[in-house]
C-alpha cells in the first residue's frame, strides 16, 4: 500500500513538472514573439536573411561565411516560401569579401515596408532555438541536481534578459547557445553511460552545434581532453581499489581474500576500466566523425576535398604575409597544400575572414568611455558584471561560497560537472584571448546558458536559521528573492532587453557609459523612433549613424508631408554620440534607451 502511494506521488510530481515546463516554454515563446515585432532589424539581420535566401535559392554559401549556415537556413525558410523581391546585383565574391551587407540593404529597399513583416516571420521561425535551449538546460540541471533544480534553471533561462534579447533575433547567438548546450548534454550522457545510440546522438548534436557558430570548434579538442581526464580518474579510482584489496589490514580481516565480484586487476586497472577504455575510444572517434559529416552536410559538401593550395586566404595567419588583408596562401609551396580539406571550402574561408577581423578590425573598440584600436582581455568579464542581472550574481555568489566551504559534503559532484565546467572555462578563455576587437558581449551568450545550468544546484543548498524554536531555510528565501529580482528586472525593461544593463551599471539608461555595439544600440530602436515621432508630431529629417540607414529611409521617407508637424529634429545613436571625434550635442531629449535628439 505504501509503495503504491509513493509511486502515485512520484508520478503526480512528474506530471506537475511537465506542466510547469510547458507553461514556462509557452511564456518564453510569447515573450520572444511579441518583442520581435517591436524592433526594427538589427545591423546584421538584413545580411543574415539574404544570406539564408541565397542558400535556398542558389545552394551557395559565400554570403556571411564568417558564420555557419544553420540559423540562416531556418530563419529564411518562411521568407523563401512566402516570396520576396530580390536584388542580387551587388553580390561579389572576392578574397575576404563581405557582400552580405550591401545585398541586405538592397533587400530592404526592394521590399520596402513589407520587409518588416518578412523579418518578423524569419524571427518567429527561430523561436524554437530558444525553446530548445531552455528545455536542454532544464534536463541537464535536473539530471545533475534534481527536478527542482531543473525547474529553477528553466525559469532563470526564460527570464535572463540577454538570452531573451538574442532569442528574438535571427542572428546565430541563440542557436549557438542552444545547440552548444545540446552538444554538452548529450556528450555528458554518453560519458556517464557509454553506448552506441548515445554516441550517435552526441555526434549529431556536436555537428549541429558546429553549424551554428565557429565558437564550438573548440569542442573537437575539448571532448577528447575531457574523455582522457575521465579515463585517468577511473584509473586512479581502480588503483585505490587495488591498494585497499591487497593491504595487510584488509588481508587479515578478509578470510576470503578476494576482490569484489566483477573486478579483476590488469596492469593497475580493473576490468571495468579497461572495458570502458576500449569501448569509449571507438565511440569517441565515431562522435567526432559524425560531427564532421553533419558539418559538411549542412554545406551540401560545397568545396569539401578542395586541395589546400587552391584556396585564397586574407588573414596573416593563413597567408604568411605581414599585412593583413593581402590575398595569399602560405601552404601553396608546401606539401601540406596537396592535402584535401575535410571541411567545406566556405567554412574554411569564413574562419579565415574571422581571423582577419581579429588581426585588424576596421572599427575601434569601446569600454567604460575609452576607445582604442584593439580590444581588452577582460572585456567579457566586465560585461558579465554589468549585463548579467544582479539576482543571478546573488545566486552565484552564495553557491560559490557554499561549494568552497562545503566541498567535503559533495564528493563526486565536481567530476559529474566536469563537462559543464570545462565548457564554461574553455569558452571564456577562448573569447577573452581574442583581443583584436571588443564590441560584442553576445559572444559570451553560450557561457550564460551553461552558467544557468550550474546555478540549478541552488535548490540542493539548505542553510537554516533558528528563531524562537523554529527553523527557517534562509538559503531558499535568498534564492527565491534573487530569482524574483531577476524576473522583475527583466519585465521592467521588456521588450527592450537588448539594451539591458543591471543595477550595478546604473540600469539601461546608463549602459552607454559601459558598453556599446550590440550590447547597447544595434539598430533595434528605429520602430520606436517612428512611434515617438508620430506621437510628438515631429519630423526626423536626419539620422546620424554609420549603419541602418536603409531601414531609416524606409521608415522615414523624405517625401512625407511635414507641413502639419510641429518641428524638425536630428537623431543619432549612442555610439555616434560618444564617438572619438564626435561634435554632436544632445538637446536632452531621448528616445528609448539608445537614441538621442541632437542640435
Amino acid at each position: 500500500m505504501t509503495n503504491k502511494i509513493v509511486g502515485r506521488s512520484i508520478s503526480e510530481k512528474k506530471q506537475y513538472s511537465k506542466k510547469l515546463v510547458l507553461l514556462f516554454l509557452l511564456i518564453q515563446a510569447c515573450l520572444i514573439a511579441y518583442s520581435s515585432i517591436k524592433h526594427s532589424p538589427t545591423t546584421l539581420e538584413p545580411g543574415f536573411l539574404v544570406s539564408g535566401l541565397s542558400h535556398w535559392q542558389f545552394k551557395r554559401f559565400e554570403l556571411f561565411r564568417v558564420n555557419p549556415p544553420l540559423a540562416r537556413i531556418v530563419a529564411s525558410l518562411p521568407v523563401h516560401l512566402l516570396g520576396y523581391r530580390n536584388n542580387w546585383t551587388r553580390f561579389y565574391d572576392g578574397p575576404g569579401s563581405r557582400a552580405e551587407f550591401r545585398v541586405g540593404e538592397d533587400f530592404i529597399q526592394s521590399n520596402g515596408i513589407n520587409s518588416f513583416n518578412l523579418f518578423n516571420y524569419a524571427r518567429w521561425a527561430c523561436i524554437p532555438f530558444s525553446l530548445l535551449g531552455s528545455y536542454v538546460a532544464f534536463r541537464w540541471s535536473s539530471d545533475l541536481y534534481g527536478v527542482n533544480a531543473g525547474l529553477f534553471t528553466l525559469v532563470l533561462y526564460v527570464f535572463e534578459p540577454n538570452l531573451l534579447a538574442h532569442g528574438e533575433l535571427i542572428t546565430a547567438d541563440a542557436a549557438c547557445t542552444a545547440f552548444g548546450l545540446l552538444a554538452g548534454y548529450t556528450f555528458w550522457k554518453w560519458l556517464q553511460q557509454p553506448s552506441w545510440p548515445k554516441a550517435l546522438y552526441a555526434g549529431i548534436a556536436l555537428g549541429l552545434a558546429e553549424l551554428t557558430k565557429m565558437t564550438w570548434l573548440i569542442l573537437f579538442g575539448l571532448w577528447p581532453l575531457i574523455w582522457l581526464i575521465t579515463i585517468v580518474c577511473l584509473w586512479n579510482k581502480s588503483k585505490c581499489v587495488k591498494e585497499q584489496q591487497f593491504s595487510p589490514k584488509r588481508v587479515q580481516n578478509d578470510s576470503t581474500n578476494h576482490m569484489p565480484s566483477g573486478h579483476f586487476i590488469e596492469n593497475g586497472m580493473t576490468n571495468d576500466t579497461t572495458t570502458y577504455l576500449k569501448t569509449t575510444v571507438k565511440q569517441l572517434l565515431i562522435i567526432l566523425l559524425i560531427a564532421i559529416y553533419i558539418l559538411n552536410l549542412g554545406y551540401l559538401f560545397d568545396g569539401t576535398g578542395t586541395q589546400l593550395k587552391n584556396i585564397t586566404f586574407v588573414s596573416s595567419t593563413l597567408t604568411g604575409h605581414k599585412k593583413t588583408g593581402e590575398p595569399g596562401n602560405r601552404f601553396q609551396a608546401s606539401f601540406l597544400g596537396e592535402f584535401p580539406i575535410p571541411v567545406p571550402k566556405q567554412y574554411l574561408l569564413g574562419l579565415d575572414s574571422q581571423k582577419k577581423d581579429f588581426e585588424k578590425f576596421n572599427r575601434p573598440s569601446y569600454l567604460m568611455g575609452e576607445w582604442q584600436e584593439h580590444g581588452w582581455w577582460y572585456y567579457y568579464l566586465y560585461g558579465f558584471g554589468v549585463k548579467v542581472p544582479c539576482g543571478i550574481w546573488g545566486i552565484f555568489s552564495v553557491i560559490l561560497i557554499w561549494r568552497i566551504t562545503k566541498y567535503k559534503k559533495t564528493p563526486g559532484l565536481l567530476q559529474k560537472e566536469l563537462v559543464l565546467i570545462s565548457m564554461i572555462v574553455a569558452l571564456l578563455i577562448v573569447i577573452s584571448s581574442q583581443t583584436g576587437f571588443s564590441r560584442h558581449f553576445r559572444y559570451a551568450l553560450p557561457v550564460i546558458g551553461l552558467l544557468i545550468v550550474f546555478l540549478g544546484q541552488a535548490m540542493r543548498i539548505n542553510i537554516n536559521w533558528s528563531f524562537k524554536s523554529r527553523k527557517y531555510s534562509i538559503s531558499k528565501i535568498w534564492f527565491g528573492v534573487m530569482l524574483a529580482y531577476t524576473i522583475i528586472g527583466t519585465l521592467i525593461i521588456y521588450p527592450h532587453q537588448l539594451s539591458y544593463f543591471n543595477d550595478f551599471a546604473g540600469g539601461p539608461r546608463n549602459g552607454h557609459y559601459h558598453l556599446l555595439g550590440s550590447s547597447n544600440y544595434w539598430g533595434q530602436d528605429l520602430l520606436i523612433l517612428r512611434e515617438w515621432a508620430s506621437q510628438n508630431q515631429v519630423s526626423v529629417t536626419e539620422f546620424i549613424s554609420a549603419t541602418d540607414l536603409a531601414t531609416f529611409d524606409i521608415l522615414f521617407p523624405q517625401k512625407a508631408n511635414t507641413k502639419t508637424l510641429n518641428r524638425k529634429i536630428r537623431v543619432t545613436n549612442s555610439e555616434q554620440l560618444l564617438g572619438r571625434n564626435s561634435k554632436l550635442k544632445p538637446t536632452g531629449e531621448r528616445i528609448g534607451y539608445t537614441l538621442w535628439v541632437v542640435e
